[in-house]
């Protein structure tokens, strides 16, 4: 067992090590590479995980609901131990909701569960990156409809606001 963790992690730990000596005898620029993997190789990389691997969207319905679930679930685990524990919630609540899947997750869930498990696994990255902005959709929308309400109050109240300052100068 421990055997099979060590031959799952030690690969992708040593890469990990190595980029690190490298990056510290070498300092490099590394905007360029950052934007050709978020913009060309992660969408062709979910692209190809969800088209050429895959056996079905309902299987990955249920993948999607479920990182949901657990992102979800363990953002409010996060949230009940911070307000037990009084810590600031900007610090622990995003890390315990959303964990590396991308450059960690995926070599690891290749390595540990086979060539088989990219598709789901991509499942996973795509929802836990879809969450945030979804939530951030979700709360500007609120945020929006609270002001149009606080806008619609502030337009009856307003003009008796000024009918009361007239009558105070009077």
């Amino acid at each position: 067992m421990l055997i099979r963790i060590l031959e799952i992690t030690v690969p992708v730990f040593g890469i990990i090590a190595l980029a690190y000596f490298y990056g510290r005898r070498r300092p490099t620029d590394l905007r360029d590479a950052n934007r050709l993997n978020i913009v060309i190789f992660t969408p062709a990389l979910i692209f190809h995980a969800l088209t050429e691997r895959s056996s079905g969207g309902e299987h990955f319905l249920m993948a999607a609901v479920g990182a949901a679930v657990i992102v979800l679930g363990s953002g409010m685990l996060a949230w009940i131990w911070v307000r037990a524990t009084r810590r600031d919630p900007a610090i622990y609540v995003g890390p315990a909701m959303f964990n590396n899947c991308g450059n960690l997750g995926l070599p690891l869930a290749i390595l540990a569960f086979g060539e088989d498990a990219l598709p789901l696994a991509v499942v996973l990255l795509v929802t836990e990156n879809l969450l945030p902005a979804l939530c951030h959709q979700i709360r500007s929308a609120s945020l929006r409809s609270a002001g149009a309400a606080s806008m619609a109050a502030d337009s009856i109240a307003a003009p008796n606001a000024m009918r009361f300052r007239k009558s105070a100068r009077l």
